[in-house]
């Protein structure tokens, strides 16, 4: 009867590290940017403030790319200044360099 409770024992932890691998592995997958049909050409780091929801506007002669952020704060370069965080706006006429206007 102990035999078998070994044998169950052993399969349990050997199946358990065969899945374990297997979910690292697709998380590991899951991890990397994906990318299908784009190329990224040019970036802004938004003041390391996390964003969501942007929305981009013809004005003029400029395309100005508009930055919801999530709460909290952090220094704004422009102003040295602690701000909360609230909308940056970003001149993304040139793709490959967008200039970051205002917070």
């Amino acid at each position: 009867m102990q035999r078998w409770h070994f044998v169950g024992a052993a399969l349990v932890v050997g199946l358990a590290g065969v899945f374990g691998v297997g979910t690292l592995a697709q998380q590991k997958a899951d991890a990397r940017p994906e990318q299908r049909d784009m190329t990224l050409v040019g970036w802004n780091d938004l003041q390391a403030r996390s964003a969501y929801q942007p929305t981009i506007h013809h004005q003029g002669n400029r395309w100005i790319a508009y930055v919801g952020h999530h709460g909290g704060a952090q220094l704004n370069p422009l102003t040295g200044k602690q701000e909360s965080n609230g909308t940056s706006i970003v001149d993304v006429t040139d793709p490959k360099r967008p200039r970051y206007l205002a917070h």
